[in-house]
């Protein structure tokens, strides 16, 4: 047997309570019997025990013994994620997370928020948010939305409809609230500020002195934390960082690039998500600036194309495994134990280091 024994005993019992070999409600035999049923030590009994009130499918009542919980029959948790065509990172997450439900026997209700319209993108989060109530899940891992005006009051208003509901939520890649403000919810992702400044030190470490940043209108809190970041740290190296180094649009407006630019010229740009770095660069090279001979590009996530760029692109690599494998193991802990205090939980990211960040050794200028 691979497992340690109280493994191989939790494993038993949690089949026999989905099983409804134990209904809700209803005790589990004591100590003393499950030691002679399975002849194992009080010790690996009380071990198993423990597992399952971890993961919320028993409950102790002093002096009465150990009761089988009404999560044990609504093992249903729901997750909210933005449209997967919109990005690598929560397909990642998605499918991991899914993976993890199967494994531990959960039904997981999926809902993705893709429409075209802002409107509709609400309505569709809002609407989820009754669905998972309706059905009773045990919990949710959601996702902010995003790029939408007003985000922090709709987020707000649909996690009130959990918390009414008294659903547990954990939050993913980010808190919906900007920082340094924090919600009351369990919050897994990156230290989205701490990879903005290892991304300043990298760039001004190549060269740049005159770093400016881009942001989609509307950005995550993920985004605007990651360039946030990468402000402060340029300004605490010296670095000489105005409001006008700040450029919000779309990437692909070349008009309110040009603006930009006749302000202040940069010698690298940092971007808050690589999809937005892939099209920035394309507005740059319609303007006569070449990466990485007029100035260097970063991004944020590492996504598939950020290696077929030509040059390939600077980024911060995302933990997505890891990450998903985190909310999903606090939130059958907040499942489990509702009064638990909210924690976030930042996992540790890679810098990856590619062309669009290397001064070439003769610099051919701009593009004729």
């Amino acid at each position: 047997m691979n497992d340690p024994k109280y493994k191989t005993l939790a494993e038993t019992l949690k089949k026999n309570i989905l099983d409804g070999k134990y209904g809700v409600g209803n005790p589990l035999p004591s100590m003393r019997g499950l030691i002679g049923r399975f002849g194992v030590s009080k010790t690996t009994v009380q071990r198993a025990l423990d597992e399952l009130f971890a993961q919320g499918l028993i409950s102790r009542k002093q002096g009465c013994g150990t009761f089988v919980t009404s999560l044990a029959t609504t093992r249903k948790i729901g997750l909210i994620v933005p449209d997967h065509g919109r990005s690598e990172f929560f397909p990642a997450i998605a499918k991991e997370i899914s993976r993890l439900a199967q494994k531990e026997e959960y039904t997981l209700l999926f809902g993705e928020v893709g429409a075209s319209t802002d409107e509709e993108r609400v309505w569709q989060v809002e609407q989820l948010a009754r669905d998972f109530i309706v059905q009773r899940v045990s919990g949710v891992i959601f996702q902010p939305i995003d790029y939408v005006k007003d985000s922090v009051t709709i987020n707000r208003k649909v996690l009130a409809r959990f918390d009414s509901a008294r659903i547990p939520v954990v939050l993913c890649d980010y808190d919906f609230v900007e920082a340094p403000d924090r919600s009351q919810y369990d919050v897994v992702g990156i230290n989205n500020a701490e990879a903005g400044a290892l991304m300043a030190r990298h760039l001004i470490e190549a060269g740049a002195r005159k770093v400016h940043f881009h942001l989609k209108p509307y950005a995550p809190e993920s985004h605007r934390g990651y360039i946030r970041g990468a402000i402060h740290a340029c300004r605490d190296m010296g670095g000489k960082v105005s409001d006008s180094h700040l450029l919000v649009s779309d990437p692909d407006d070349v008009a309110a690039l040009k603006r930009h630019l006749r302000k202040s010229r940069p010698d690298a740009f940092v971007c808050g998500h690589d999809a937005s770095a892939a099209k920035l660069k394309k507005s740059l090279w319609k303007l006569g600036l070449a990466v990485p001979q007029d100035l260097l590009l970063a991004g944020l996530n590492d996504l598939q194309i950020a290696p077929l760029l030509t040059p390939p692109l600077t980024t911060v690599h995302l933990p997505c495994e890891a990450i998903a494998e985190t909310a999903f193991s606090r939130l059958q802990s907040r499942i489990a134990n509702p009064a638990l205090p909210p924690v976030e939980m930042y996992l540790p990211v890679r810098l990856v280091i590619r062309d669009s960040t290397k001064r070439p050794v003769e610099s051919k200028g701009k593009r004729k």
